[in-house]
């Protein structure tokens, strides 16, 4: 069994490691802003229903990548609170 240290160290980790992917993901988020921005741009004033889709399901994955970051910050601070009281 891992010693209380260990447990501390190997959470910090983690939450470190969980810090980065969430700097990924709102990478990638700015990136579909982008991509979203351009779509409309290049598009305006056409009503292509396949553009149309394209740009709500680039919105759609924006969206739940912003859910998949909230809740990874949520990991974090529940590791660091458990943490916290160990």
């Amino acid at each position: 069994m891992a010693s209380v240290e260990e447990v501390k160290a190997g959470l910090a980790q983690a939450a470190d490691e969980t810090g980065q992917g969430i700097t990924g993901i709102r990478g990638v988020a700015d990136m579909f802003d982008r991509a979203i921005t351009r779509m409309r741009a290049v598009l305006a004033g056409s009503s292509a229903a396949q553009v149309s889709q394209a740009i709500a399901q680039l919105e759609q994955a924006k969206a739940r990548l912003a859910e998949s970051a909230q809740l990874a910050s949520g990991s974090i601070a529940s590791a660091r609170e458990y943490a916290a009281r160990i």
